[in-house]
């Protein structure tokens, strides 16, 4: 049961310590988010707008009852 015990506080404390450390670099999003972004050439558009493009790609090939390989195939 101790080790259960010491087992359960090491884990607590680095979801606290993962918690903070997320919740730190969403804060600071606007820091490091447009350097780490800077190579990359995206024609003003937005992510969601991508997400959209790529499903409207799929939903040309892609149906329910669409097996793998045939996706694959085609």
């Amino acid at each position: 049961m101790t080790m259960l015990l010491v087992t359960l506080t090491e884990l607590l404390a680095t979801m606290t310590i993962y918690k903070v450390t997320m919740t730190g670099l969403y804060q600071e999003r606007e820091w490091w988010i447009p350097p780490y972004m800077k190579d990359m050439f995206w024609a003003g558009v937005r992510s969601t707008q991508r997400v959209e493009s790529m499903n409207s790609i799929f939903d040309k090939y892609l149906k329910k009852q669409t097996r793998l390989y045939e996706f694959v195939q085609q």
